[in-house]
């Protein structure tokens, strides 16, 4: 990165460390498309070194500078697969190669049937502060129907081991719209996290991408995009109801603190860094790399500290991104500012942004922003098109 670039970033000094852990249970579940493979022997150590590696090499190359680091984030994969000993390795790492703000967040997704109290324990005292429980459902049809291999129970028994374990910051993970799902299983798991009294939930719609092993198969096809729609809708009515705050288009918040910080830093086009096989990095306002998906090329990589072979990137032009704070920004319950969407449909807008209004998919533009509505989530990807001003755009119906 050159000169003129570094001097065109912002003053924000607050980094993000991703640490992507490509191992999982074999099979994966059927609609998982993220990069995993099998931890066959010594997999796990070779990972650790050449993640720290890794590490070493970012923070004397392009993430050397006044960076301080605010949240580590340990997702995959099953991180849980690393033991709290091996966790704490990489926290340790990256503690020594960057300052760490004073209240650091540092997350660990994990499977309900890895977290015993022990367990949990063991990554507190490593440093872990926050966890993220993949826990999916609390219906039994529906963790069969996902190809899940624990069972409602084990989802109880993670958080409470979290609870004994002195955890305060818990997240559950459920998921929406999937296999023969309906409103009511739905909402009946979102009650279930209720009463845990977690403070994060993050409620992510199921999608069958042509990577994942249940594509084409019936048995996984998603629910009919009315279900999906009112379940969505349902989910948004109770947890407003329950005083949470709808911050971001699939997370809600018990309270502002409970907000997630790492995934903040990837909406609000802020600094982070990606570790391991597929893992992304951004240096604003240009600069985006990611390491391809390739366990052991990214291993050899590591080894001989060269990864050209392994890594790509690009610099994006201005009105790329111009464009990627629209589309992050409406994903925010801040939404963005109106001036930003005028850049794009011009004299257009008043007409565009009315026609939105009327059809209730934006609300009042408070404070000179522009925001959309439970339903406008439900079409994001086409009022975003809109927004951006592309082509031949026209709004779908449906939902």
């Amino acid at each position: 990165m050159s000169g003129a670039d570094k001097e065109s970033e912002p003053a924000d000094t607050g980094l993000g460390v991703y640490l992507h852990v490509p191992f999982c249970r074999q099979p994966k579940c059927p609609y998982c498309d993220f990069y995993c493979t099998a931890a066959g022997p010594g997999l796990i150590e070779s990972y650790l070194d050449a993640a720290e590696k890794e590490l070493e090499a970012q923070a004397a190359g392009p993430f050397s500078g006044e960076w301080v680091v605010e949240n580590i984030f340990f997702g995959g994969g099953t991180p849980s697969l690393l033991d709290p000993k091996q966790a704490g390795r990489l926290i340790r790492r990256v503690q020594a190669l960057w300052p760490v703000s004073a209240s650091p967040e540092i997350t660990l997704e994990c499977n309900p049937e890895d977290l015993t109290r022990d367990r949990a324990e063991g990554y507190r005292a490593a440093g872990v502060n926050r966890l993220s429980i993949g826990c999916q459902s609390f219906d039994s049809p529906m963790l069969a129907a996902l190809g899940r291999s624990h069972g409602v129970d084990r989802n109880y028994r993670a958080v409470e081991a979290a609870r004994l374990a002195g955890f305060e910051r818990v997240s559950i993970d459920l998921i929406l719209g999937g296999p023969g799902s309906g409103k009511s299983g739905l909402l009946k798991s979102v009650e279930a996290a209720l009463a845990l009294k977690v403070g994060h939930l993050s409620i992510y719609g199921y999608h069958l991408d042509p990577a994942a092993s249940g594509y084409g198969r019936p048995e996984f096809a998603p629910a009919p995009d009315e279900s999906y729609c009112e379940q969505y809708l349902a989910v948004c009515a109770a947890l407003e109801e329950a005083g949470w705050l709808h911050y971001e288009i699939s997370n809600w918040a018990a309270l502002a603190e409970e907000v997630c910080r790492n995934n903040l830093h990837y909406w609000q086009r802020r600094v982070y860094l990606g570790v391991g096989p597929a893992a992304h990095s951004f240096l604003p306002p240009a600069w985006r790399t990611w390491n391809r998906p390739d366990l052991s090329a990214w291993l050899l990589a590591s080894a001989g500290g060269d990864y050209v072979a392994v890594r790509g990137g690009e610099r994006l032009g201005p009105e790329q991104i111009e464009g990627e704070r629209l589309m992050l920004g409406m994903r925010l319950a801040d939404g963005v500012d109106i001036e930003l969407v005028r850049r794009f449909l011009g004299p257009e807008m008043e007409r565009e942004l009315a026609g939105l209004a009327g059809e209730g998919l934006i609300g009042p533009q408070t404070g000179g922003r522009i925001r959309l509505t439970d339903n406008g989530y439900l079409l994001y990807d086409s009022i975003v098109a809109l927004l951006l001003g592309e082509s031949g755009f026209q709004l779908d119906k449906g939902c």
